[in-house]
């Protein structure tokens, strides 16, 4: 969740992320990268100019908890592989992400015959 203040009016935008072994990671969908870990580590702890806002969080949360109950019940009988959504605070709208359609199906940073038996405790 971000909120970008140098555009008039003010934008506000995040994004909901699915990641599940084999399938595309946060590396693959462009999201965590060796430069934004690198700038994230150089700015611990200081102010941020891209505050937090409440409402829009909780959009974002209550849409990734939507697609968990989905995965643990299968309600929409839809098959959740991956998931990359972005979320347009402005104008209260979620679309897949554009960054989707570019990224590898397949993970080369976790592949599926490294993971475990899948386990609900």
């Amino acid at each position: 969740m971000g909120v970008e203040m140098s555009l008039s009016p003010f934008s506000m935008f995040g994004q909901v992320q699915l990641s599940a072994p084999g399938h595309a990671c946060l590396q693959c969908n462009g999201f965590i990268t060796t430069e934004n870990l690198s700038k994230e580590a150089a700015n611990y702890g200081q102010k941020t100019k891209r505050p937090q806002v409440v409402w829009p969080n909780g959009v974002l949360a209550s849409t990734a908890i939507g697609i968990a109950i989905d995965m643990i019940t299968n309600w929409t009988n839809t098959i959740r592989e991956s998931e990359y959504l972005s979320y347009n605070a402005n104008d209260h709208s979620t679309s897949d992400h554009i960054m989707k359609a570019y990224r590898s199906k397949i993970c080369p940073h976790y592949p599926i015959l490294e993971s475990g038996p899948l386990t609900i405790d």
